[in-house]
């Protein structure tokens, strides 16, 4: 039975992410708050701050130790890795922009560790969507269409944000926006030396 045939009380609605630091979060709120908006937009809370490695989506409660079972098995072999940041930036890319973006580089670790979850989410879930090549990146606001803000010279955030941990979160709709609860860690070992 597929997860989106369950419905009532008992679903989450999941995604795998990475937490940047107080620091980045701190310096990507002022950021945002330099960009002109000719139309209405609403600003993510900073503690929303998040990149996705990963959405589930509606998945029972009952499912969730299962699930992380999965994600524990589908993170052997990864180590901790960093993302450089590239740009601010409107997306969704090549279509009316609904959204402000804090754009970081692709990254094969990033990329490998979504394909991963993927397949193994796929025997369970089989039809489960991903995107072929995810976009790291964090959501600044959420906006309608129309013209494009006026960009000032933005402050970049830190270069590099550290994934050495990813955290699976419950996101759940009120009248202020979504909460986000954290319902489990999961610490990438350390990168190796490289070997002379």
């Amino acid at each position: 039975m597929s997860f989106d045939q369950i419905s009532g009380p008992s679903q989450l609605r999941l995604f795998l992410g990475i937490a940047p630091n107080d620091h980045t979060r701190s310096a990507l709120q002022q950021a945002f708050r330099q960009i002109t908006f000719p139309v209405a937009y609403l600003p993510v809370s900073v503690e929303n701050y998040h990149v996705t490695q990963y959405f589930f989506g509606s998945v029972p409660a009952g499912m969730l130790e299962n699930l992380k079972a999965l994600i524990t098995l589908a993170l052997r072999g990864f180590s901790a890795y960093e993302l450089n940041f590239d740009q601010y930036c409107l997306a969704p890319p090549k279509q009316d922009p609904r959204m402000v973006w804090a754009l970081y580089k692709p990254h094969p670790v990033f990329q490998a560790i979504s394909q991963e979850i993927h397949e193994l989410f796929l025997q369970i879930e089989p039809e489960a969507q991903a995107r072929k090549k995810p976009l790291p990146h964090i959501t600044l606001a959420r906006m309608r269409p129309g013209p494009v803000p006026a960009w000032p010279a933005l402050s970049p955030p830190p270069a590099v944000l550290q994934a050495k941990a990813l955290t699976l979160w419950n996101s759940e709709q009120s009248a202020t926006g979504s909460i986000y609860t954290p319902l489990a860690h999961f610490p990438l070992p350390p990168t190796p030396p490289v070997s002379g």
